[in-house]
């Protein structure tokens, strides 16, 4: 992982082009929160987080206005004197429709007619299914593995797509209880 200047400069900001088998390779953004180096002892939580061009700096933002990720966790270190997260970025493609639509909910039988509208205008069928093995079986393993997160962490989802991490914890069992505390503090700062 290459680190990254970004214009805010809170915290360190890791950026990594990830070759994959399962979907179209994509840039991995991973930021650590402030005193993260001088602290190795510190266990961070690891927050994976979609659309991650649009998390942290204006200048990759589609809008020119990023989400806060970082000034959101900054003011979570502030308030409730915790040690921060690790956000793990997963930038979007041009199939970004087509990986965060929840397959499952449009391959029943009774929604057959659903499916095909949205294959119509998405311009092909639903692939979060192999968004989901790719972040659960190639990028979560990955990032277990890099130096800067190889502490021990908890899975956490934080998405856009509501029904897309819905859909996650179910077919992979990766709900934490702390996920519902991180989900709703965040929230809070927004």
């Amino acid at each position: 992982m290459t680190e990254v200047l970004f214009s805010d400069r809170t915290g360190l900001l890791y950026r990594h082009y990830l070759a994959t088998h399962l979907v179209t390779g994509r840039f991995i953004d991973v930021w650590c929160p402030p005193g993260y180096r001088a602290d190795q002892q510190t266990r961070y939580p690891v927050i994976y987080m979609h659309d991650g061009q649009n998390l942290f700096d204006p200048a990759l933002s589609y809008t020119g206005i990023d989400w806060g990720v970082d000034e959101a966790i900054h003011q979570l270190i502030g308030t409730y004197a915790i040690s921060g997260a690790i956000v793990v970025g997963i930038w979007n493609t041009a199939l970004r429709q087509r990986e965060y639509m929840p397959a499952k909910s449009l391959t029943m039988p009774e929604h057959g007619h659903v499916l095909q509208q949205f294959c119509e205008q998405a311009n092909g069928a639903p692939l979060s299914d192999q968004y989901l093995a790719f972040v659960t079986q190639e990028l979560k393993p990955w990032i277990d593995q890099q130096p800067i997160t190889n502490r021990p962490g908890v899975l956490v989802w934080i998405g856009h797509w509501r029904c897309f991490w819905l859909n996650s914890n179910f077919e992979y069992n990766c709900w934490h209880p702390t996920t519902n505390t991180i989900v709703r503090s965040a929230l809070l700062c927004r």
